[in-house]
């Protein structure tokens, strides 16, 4: 599933995204204020969540990568997780670079 807006794109995370997945989230500015992301954030754990998230409908995450710029890089992540009394959350954090 994709979702195109003018600046950004929602798309699914791939093999390849972990080695920028795990510089993006292994900032500690980014880790101390995400719930759900270890510290550190080591390749491996990268692989291990796209693994997981990967091909769930019920709970989709998202790539966020921005459009229009020359290289389209990964800035973060959203999605959804299991909340409290079978509710959901939303979730999403933005590589410092981009704040």
């Amino acid at each position: 599933m994709f979702h195109r807006t003018p600046r950004l794109l929602l798309r699914p995370l791939w093999p390849e995204d972990a080695a920028t997945l795990a510089a993006l989230a292994g900032d500690w500015d980014v880790a101390s204020r995400v719930a759900r992301v270890p510290f550190p954030y080591r390749l491996s754990d990268a692989h291990q969540f796209i693994a997981a998230v990967s091909g769930n409908p019920t709970l989709p995450v998202f790539a966020i990568q921005a459009h229009g710029l020359a290289a389209a890089p990964l800035i973060g992540c959203i999605g959804f997780q299991p909340g409290e009394q079978g509710a959901h959350e939303l979730g999403y954090w933005i590589g410092t670079r981009w704040w």
